[in-house]
């Protein structure tokens, strides 16, 4: 067996600890023990515990696995040993490469932008368009789903829009992190915003006709609404998969802030629902995961514009109580580090 140096520990060692969980007719399986020897391998000392508890919940939620109650603690008293912990002793407050871990937090919602499109690669207005992903768009999802794991933020509930690129980004990550084992809630309140008549044409172009400072009021302000489409374009928007069912009445473009009021009762759910030291993964847009961000932090309008939300780049919210914000930052997922608050 090839072997994973961890600190201290080979992993062929851990995975005997694991293995006790097997005796008595409870398989592992395979993946949650690949899974996990990455994670050994990747992290330091005093993070093992935290990251199992994931692959641990992961687990139970898949089938065919047998559980029982007397094997959880086994593998987790096995684990704190390894880690150099009391096998009762909490993970609490150890930190991975400055990243503190998901154990501390009360509540962690996750939010992660679609992956690449023909349109995103040339930075085209997408709005209410419905390319899918790229092949690059697909792997840097199972990327983003393989930094959860290694973070222990291995979700309890997954939330997308309708639209085909964060529908199918969503089912990369689920299936890297969980086997698809996690339902996803499709929701059309957490669609992209709709950009009008920009829709289909790239930015220089815009720019261009417009003018640079024409084209920031459209993007980035507050109260900004972009030119609105023909009454044949969105009636054929309507007639698409991502709308057929919506029987209320939808705008021809949209402001900021009109996207961030679409997405507010959405969002509520969302961090409600969101169980205590647990987290929830919500894949969407820059436009309404920049609203969300806004709902959240409670931003000045002026600012929320401001912010940058890179593709496929996990963006950590965390609730450290009913309501009460307490960090938001990005998760890089080619460094696989923290990149500092937004």
């Amino acid at each position: 067996m090839r072997e994973l140096s961890g600190p201290g520990h080979s992993f062929t060692t851990f995975e005997r600890g694991i293995s006790d969980g097997a005796r008595d007719g409870h398989r592992v399986r395979p993946r949650a023990v690949r899974l996990h020897a990455e994670c050994w391998a990747r992290c330091p000392r005093g993070r093992t515990t935290a990251s199992l508890a994931s692959i641990i919940r992961s687990s139970r939620a898949r089938r065919p696995f047998r559980w029982s109650r007397d094997v959880e603690p086994r593998i987790r008293g096995r684990a704190a040993e390894l880690a150099g912990r009391p096998p009762g002793e909490s993970a609490h407050r150890t930190h991975v490469r400055g990243f503190e871990s998901t154990s501390d937090l009360r509540r962690t919602v996750v939010l992660v932008r679609h992956g690449a499109t023909a349109a995103s690669e040339l930075d085209a207005f997408c709005g209410w368009l419905d390319p899918p992903l790229l092949q690059s768009g697909r792997r840097a999802a199972r990327r983003v789903g393989r930094l959860l794991i290694a973070h222990g933020l291995v979700p309890q509930a997954v939330f997308c829009s309708t639209l085909t690129r964060s529908s199918q980004t969503a089912e990369a990550i689920v299936a890297e992190v969980l086997d698809g084992a996690v339902p996803i809630h499709r929701d059309w309140r957490l669609n992209e915003r709709h950009y009008g008549a920009l829709q289909g044409r790239s930015k220089d172009q815009v720019r261009d006709e417009v003018g640079a400072d024409q084209l920031r009021v459209w993007r980035r302000t507050w109260d900004g609404v972009p030119p609105e489409c023909s009454e044949s374009e969105q009636t054929a928007l309507l007639a698409s998969p991502p709308f057929a069912n919506l029987k209320e009445p939808l705008p021809r473009a949209e402001s900021l802030a009109m996207v961030a009021e679409r997405v507010a009762p959405s969002w509520r759910t969302i961090v409600e629902t969101t169980p205590a030291s647990g987290s929830t993964l919500v894949v969407g847009h820059s436009t309404s995961l920049r609203a969300m961000i806004a709902l959240a932090e409670q931003r000045i309008p002026g600012e929320a514009g401001d912010l940058e939300i890179p593709l496929t780049t996990p963006i950590l919210v965390e609730f450290r109580g009913p309501g009460r914000l307490g960090q938001l930052r990005y998760l890089d997922p080619v460094t696989d580090d923290d990149q500092g608050t937004l």
